[in-house]
């Protein structure tokens, strides 16, 4: 069964939706991209941040949001189910990931794996994942660019297709086959 994020909430096929999700804590810093997206929100009124998960922060963020004026354009779902989970990657447009403490970014190679374009804050797990401005596109922790950044991938549907094309080639590198494969040719060449 599809998920139907946009049916349920109400949001046009034609409008960009904006994908966190995650746990919903202070170190994966979504007030950041919450005040990015504020950045933005009047220059393009057809989007969506969608913050998918739950956690110690919600309503701290939740409340952000009625202070910036974004309650009918950020919306909290909770915690999805797991099935659910690909339904939604598809349904989005963009992930936007800021989070600097992650140590594997499992969620950053889930949505290039459903060939989702990814905008992501400089870390050193993704800077080996993501190779910027191909598969995915990776900002300094500044609003500012991160907003500018993510306006310009709203605005580039041609963009936006390229770097989904590049992303899902880019994730299949990352499957458990090709993984496997590597950490046998390693243990073979250590014997």
């Amino acid at each position: 069964q599809v998920f139907l994020l946009r049916e349920k909430l109400g949001i046009k096929a034609q409008d960009k939706v904006i994908l966190y999700l995650g746990r919903v804590a202070p170190e994966k810093s979504i007030d950041f991209v919450i005040k990015a997206f504020k950045k933005i929100s009047d220059k393009i009124p057809d989007s969506y941040l969608i913050i998918a998960g739950d956690g110690s922060q919600k309503e701290e963020l939740k409340k952000l949001t009625e202070d910036l004026n974004l309650t009918k354009r950020v919306v909290f779902l909770g915690l999805v189910d797991f099935k659910d989970v690909p339904s939604l990657y598809k349904e989005a447009d963009i992930f936007a990931f800021a989070s600097q403490t992650e140590t594997q970014g499992m969620v950053v190679l889930e949505a290039m794996a459903s060939g989702l374009p990814v905008l992501a804050v400089k870390d050193r797990v993704f800077e080996e994942v993501i190779e910027n401005g191909k598969d995915g596109l990776l900002v300094k922790k500044d609003q500012k660019e991160f907003a500018k950044t993510l306006e310009n991938l709203l605005l580039d549907e041609k963009l936006r297709k390229e770097i989904s094309k590049n992303a899902l080639q880019k994730a299949q590198k990352f499957s458990l086959e090709e993984i496997a494969e590597k950490f046998d040719t390693l243990y073979k060449s250590l014997l």
